[in-house]
């Protein structure tokens, strides 16, 4: 099996020609899953925009990327209508039609962002089977918050796509020239992997909007830790090795002794409502 991170770069509110392009793109690109970035329909800073950028799962703007998903399976971030909502969703296509959504949950409000004035946040978190097996999506921000992470990993995800829209900062304290932003970035979905025993695919957009730069970066993290990434800015084409998990599984680690009930109950004994207080 091959997967292929391509960090797209679209203009912002044209969705009608992101979405030509991205048919483009996933035509020539020869793999079984293509995970292109956050609002890669769309581009990510569309505050106002969004009503008019955002199309519904069955729109019929999604036909050539229908078409092309007959041998390949395309993930695709985009803003989607749904009632009286708008989401920052990932949309699977596979076998000649959508097969799968994923709602962006945690939708930032800190810094520059400011998602929630804009969109409804998700509330549900499934996993399907896709062309990679068992598969979860975190859109970027989802990624930040470990019970998520947590609850992919319980519901039996062997990979875990993450497409981003997030912006460079700074640099690393090392002096290295890595960008602090994708440091911070890999380190976490480095935890992630190594004590899932999963393997994280992540695809960042690659622009500029409105004077705020989006780097491009696209990794894996092998499950059990090792990583294996291309340059910023360029597609990246790798195989998923089985071997990898088994090799992870003979190194052990603590997802092999979990006690998901003891955990939940642990969870829900929490004094939640004390947050913040000092404790007696």
């Amino acid at each position: 099996m091959k997967a292929a991170l391509i960090p797209f770069t679209p203009v912002l509110g044209d969705v009608s020609g992101n979405i030509g392009r991205l048919a483009e793109v996933a035509e020539q690109t020869e793999a079984d899953l293509l995970l292109f970035p956050e609002l890669a329909a769309s581009g990510y800073l569309l505050e106002r925009l969004v009503r008019d950028a955002a199309v519904t799962p069955r729109d019929s703007l999604w036909d050539p990327i229908r078409e092309i998903s007959r041998t390949k399976e395309i993930v695709i971030g985009a803003a989607v209508r749904e009632s009286h909502c708008y989401y920052n969703a990932s949309l699977v296509f596979s076998g000649g039609d959508l097969v799968f959504v994923h709602k962006k949950i945690y939708l930032p409000t800190y810094g520059m962002f400011d998602e929630a004035r804009y969109f409804c946040s998700g509330e549900s978190l499934p996993v399907y089977r896709g062309a990679l097996g068992k598969t979860a999506i975190l859109i970027c921000e989802d990624a930040w918050h470990p019970a998520l992470a947590y609850a992919v990993y319980a519901a039996g995800a062997e990979h875990v796509l993450v497409p981003s829209a997030s912006p460079s900062r700074g640099f690393s304290e090392e002096g290295t020239g890595d960008l602090s932003s994708r440091k911070s970035w890999k380190k976490r979905l480095e935890v992630y992997a190594e004590s899932f025993a999963q393997q994280y695919h992540y695809v960042n957009l690659s622009t500029v909007e409105d004077g705020v730069t989006f780097g491009g970066e696209s990794f894996t993290v092998l499950p059990g830790g090792g990583l294996r990434e291309e340059p910023t800015g360029e597609s990246f084409i790798y195989d998923i090795v089985p071997k990898d998990f088994s090799r992870a599984a003979q190194r052990g680690g603590p997802w092999q002794d979990e006690q998901f009930q003891l955990n939940l109950r642990l969870f829900n004994d929490a004094d939640i409502s004390r947050r913040g207080q000092d404790t007696p």
